[in-house]
């Protein structure tokens, strides 16, 4: 592909620049600390709360293991939007700038401008996943005892292609609109369908969606075995592929 790796560096800057390779991991962060921290906090709280006298509340002290398998759930939902929000304008705001005709006047291939961003992306949010996971492992294990690191960098290895799907769906919706918003809204209702509507189709298909990948992940967080986690893992990949070169032909044969 051609001037692929100027590309690249040209992405690669522009994250380190725009503060995006730091105020990603930092949100990331605060994503996965909230359950711990809110966990932690809740028996407190509780306390301090006025009731009416007589009423007993038991709640069971939360040991690591179950805050552990509950660190990926806020990606599911605000992480997702936060991966769309920082991807959606990485093709549609240049177009409607006029940045990307600019570019690729220069000797670039529109696939090699296609990949190289998406190649970036994939690099910001894999470093952002595991930043915030290393330091949510790292807080649990001082708040509520010790943790499997092994399963916990295993379990965070393995949500990785959720992420990668998610940047895949937002740039190949980035290259077909010149709206960001539409760009945006797209990409979520794709996302949402894609992770919804396998669980009802049932049999080999269900494995597919990106939910199953999310639980497997979970699982692995606390040291449980995955039930057939290689297929959601394909499936995440291959989905990816798929928006991946939808992406591209997207992008080929419409005008900037």
């Amino acid at each position: 592909m051609t001037g692929f790796g100027p590309m690249l560096k040209k992405e690669l800057s522009e994250l380190y620049y725009s503060m995006r390779i730091v105020y990603v991991p930092i949100v990331f962060t605060l994503l996965a600390l909230m359950q711990p921290v809110t966990m932690s906090l809740l028996p407190k709280l509780l306390e301090s709360t006025d009731l009416p006298p007589g009423t007993v509340i038991s709640v069971t002290e939360p040991q690591a293991i179950d805050v552990m398998g509950t660190l990926l759930q806020q990606f599911g939902t605000l992480g997702t939007m936060v991966v769309i929000l920082i991807t959606m304008g990485a093709i549609a705001g240049e177009r409607a700038s006029g940045v990307a005709p600019m570019v690729l006047s220069k000797p670039l291939s529109r696939a090699a401008y296609f990949t190289a961003k998406g190649a970036a992306y994939a690099v910001l949010v894999t470093i952002s996943l595991v930043v915030a996971m290393l330091i949510s492992t790292y807080y649990t294990e001082r708040l509520f005892g010790a943790v499997d690191w092994g399963a916990a960098l295993l379990g965070t290895l393995a949500y990785i292609p959720v992420l990668w799907l998610l940047v895949s769906i937002t740039l190949c919706t980035s290259a077909l609109f010149r709206s960001q918003i539409a760009a945006g809204g797209v990409a979520f209702v794709v996302y949402l369908l894609l992770s919804v509507v396998p669980s009802f189709l049932g049999g080999f298909v269900r494995w597919l969606s990106p939910n199953k990948l999310a639980e497997a992940s979970s699982a692995l967080l606390i040291g449980t075995e995955a039930d057939r986690i290689g297929l959601p893992i394909a499936g995440a990949l291959a989905l990816g592929a798929f928006f991946y070169l939808m992406g591209i032909l997207a992008l080929q044969t419409r005008e900037l």
